[in-house]
């Protein structure tokens, strides 16, 4: 998802597992009707604004502003109308601890099963699928956004936004935000977190993840956490 918005000169780009739905309905409130709202593609998108505006097609092909579009094509998108809008609005995403975030993106496809996670990991869900076994065994490297905010090349890794914030310092964000765009109040987010509820247990990654774990997560999201100093 995106959303680009010309009176505030500002472009916000999803990343997964960083409140980015809850963060498209706060955003989308200073939206008007010239303004670009990407569709989330389920029910929470009934909260954003305007909603007539969620899908802009290009007049020059097909092509649309698609939920968890990624920044270079958000660029390369752009430039078939105006290439200034990319290179004059301030372009920002926020990211996450990425040991809580794969905690975070287990609960969200497996939100559906029964489990309790411990200091051991997590007893086996309904569908088989435990912790460890997503640690370990499964795609990882698929929730890494590294992506989503860098070049497209995969041997460039620049960042081609202006501003990754972090989303463990949310509430500073929002504040700089706020001064950055001169949006005339604060960013208030829903009182209630969109897919909040898919994670039933919020204790510390460091009382849930093993060792084996946390060295998996480290290996696979390696970029981010050198990149943003995050440290376990």
């Amino acid at each position: 998802m995106c959303i680009i918005s010309h009176k505030y000169k500002f472009i916000f780009i999803r990343v997964r597992k960083t409140a980015s739905t809850s963060m498209h309905v706060a955003l989308s409130k200073f939206c008007g009707p010239l303004d670009i709202i990407a569709h989330i593609g389920d029910k929470d998108q009934l909260e954003s604004k305007p909603e007539q505006n969620n899908w802009k097609y290009l007049p020059s092909r097909n092509a649309v502003f698609y939920n968890h579009i990624p920044a270079f094509r958000i660029r390369e998108m752009i430039a078939e109308q105006d290439k200034d809008i990319w290179d004059n609005y301030f372009k920002f995403c926020f990211e996450r601890n990425p040991w809580d975030k794969v905690i975070s993106q287990y609960y969200f496809q497996y939100q559906t099963s029964t489990y309790k996670l411990s200091r051991r990991g997590i007893t086996e869900p309904q569908d088989g699928m435990s912790l460890n076994k997503f640690i370990m065994h499964g795609r990882l490297h698929h929730f890494s956004e590294w992506r989503v905010y860098t070049e497209e090349d995969k041997n460039d890794d620049t960042i081609i936004v202006d501003k990754v914030f972090k989303y463990e310092e949310m509430n500073e964000a929002f504040n700089f935000l706020k001064e950055k765009l001169n949006l005339p109040c604060n960013i208030m987010m829903p009182e209630k977190r969109f897919k909040g509820w898919t994670r039933k247990e919020h204790g510390h990654y460091r009382d849930i993840l093993t060792n084996e774990e946390r060295k998996r997560i480290a290996d696979v999201f390696h970029k981010e956490i050198k990149e943003f100093k995050y440290e376990y």
